[in-house]
């Protein structure tokens, strides 16, 4: 069957003759882990644009999660192979060694493999091809596969299940993230990348800041995203004929400081917690000590100071924040308050029950930023449909990420001792604060 598929491909590419366009160098970077009969269809169309480069031209094939060479596709500057069908013959090692790849297909999800279909290493061969392919022309640079990363041996940068990286990951280095850029400003100077992907985004905010993202981060070494979408012969059409990039308005913001996963708060066809009406009805005291769901929401007037949220549903429990945004418990969520002018928040946390809202612990935290007269925000939460709020204020005049005093605070929530840049909060004490005041009661 392997034969069969293997000498009908070439076939088909024998009797193909599109008139070649400008020239080309080419790396075509291909995903493990597709479905063969899509591999199959890839490999073709892949082999037609390189049959009809310009004699003295090459496309290089990588695997782009093992990054390493396939093949190499060259074009002699001989007349003898002037028509596709004499160039297919002379590559076909190439050729080969695509289809062997192909029958090597591997499932996504298997233990040890990334959960990501047709999942590639994509600042890694961005990387690869960079340090590897660049011969001081114009290189294209073609990648089909996910635009979502996800390596099991980093777990913490993945971004499977809606994450995707905050600005931040530009400015730092690669020893810091697979994201960073800063120590290689010209890695992709004169390169143009073309990115085919198939992904499924259940929010159109999450395709639209995962674009931003890697168009942001091929900038951020010199290089220049041409093309990106699903429809793969459109973007070939486009390496065909040197299609300039499109226009766009992204640019870095570095209001925060950490180096961060953001997940978008999901789609809902209600209200978000900042918008939703108050309470004013009181919670019986054993509505509060078996709560089915709870959701703690903060919002603060510093726009670039960086507030952070981290809960936990009873001391010593796992906690929730930007660096841990899932648990058995419940989800950390972040949302963007002048989309995509400022990326430091609303901060969301969510809890599945039953809990026991006197246990559950939260505290905030100045992570980053200035401000002469400290930050003042509001801090919401909703418990059995209720929404409650009250105003926080964090008297430091300037932020830090205060590691230990949020740890400290989470073991211990009633301790006087910390910083002035972090405060705990008593959620049961709001709620039963909005009781006394619809009781008329002194506070």
């Amino acid at each position: 069957m392997k034969k069969f598929v293997c000498t009908a491909l070439l076939t088909a590419l024998m009797l193909s003759a599109v008139q070649p366009a400008g020239a080309k160098d080419l790396v075509v970077a291909f995903s493990p882990y597709e479905k063969p009969e899509v591999l199959t269809t890839q490999i073709r169309q892949v082999l037609d644009l390189a049959a009809n480069l310009e004699p003295g031209d090459k496309a290089v094939f990588i695997d782009g999660y093992a990054l390493k060479t396939l093949g190499t596709f060259k074009v002699p500057d001989d007349p003898k192979y002037r028509h596709p069908k004499a160039r297919i013959a002379l590559n076909r090692d190439a050729v080969g060694a695509l289809m062997h790849f192909r029958g090597n297909a591997i499932p996504a999800g298997r233990p040890g493999h990334p959960s990501v279909v047709r999942a590639v290493k994509l600042p890694q061969l961005l990387r690869f091809a960079g340090e590897n392919f660049r011969s001081g022309e114009a290189l294209d640079v073609l990648v089909l596969g996910s635009v979502r990363y996800d390596d099991p041996q980093e777990p913490a940068f993945s971004m499977k299940d809606g994450k995707f990286p905050a600005d931040t990951h530009l400015s730092a280095s690669r020893g810091q993230t697979p994201f960073g850029a800063a120590d290689t400003p010209k890695l992709l100077e004169d390169v143009r990348v073309h990115i085919v992907h198939n992904d499924p985004f259940n929010q159109e905010r999450l395709r639209y800041y995962t674009q931003r993202f890697w168009t942001l981060y091929v900038e951020a070494m010199s290089g220049e995203l041409v093309s990106y979408g699903s429809d793969i012969a459109t973007i070939l059409s486009r390496v065909k004929n040197g299609a300039p990039a499109n226009p766009h308005s992204f640019e870095v913001q570095s209001d925060a400081a950490k180096v961060e996963m953001v997940q978008l708060t999901p789609p809902s066809t209600g209200q978000s917690i900042f918008e939703r009406p108050l309470s004013t009805r009181p919670l019986a005291e054993h509505d509060m000590s078996r709560v089915d769901a709870l959701e703690i929401g903060i919002s603060w007037s510093c726009e670039r100071c960086d507030i952070d949220l981290i809960a936990a549903p009873h001391p010593g429990g796992e906690a929730l924040y930007f660096g841990n945004t899932q648990s058995a418990d419940g989800r950390y969520w972040k949302d963007f308050r002048k989309s995509p002018q400022t990326l430091n928040g609303y901060e969301t946390i969510s809890f599945y029950g039953p809990l026991d809202l006197s246990a559950v612990v939260t505290v905030i935290n100045f992570y980053s930023g200035q401000s002469a007269d400290g930050v003042s925000g509001e801090l919401r939460i909703t418990v059995n449909h209720q929404t409650y709020s009250t105003p926080f204020h964090l008297a430091a005049e300037e932020g830090t990420p205060n590691g230990e005093a949020v740890r400290a605070l989470l073991r211990q929530p009633d301790i006087a001792d910390h910083q002035p840049g972090t405060i705990s909060v008593d959620l049961a004490g709001i709620v039963r604060r909005t009781g006394a005041q619809a009781r008329g009661e002194d506070q």
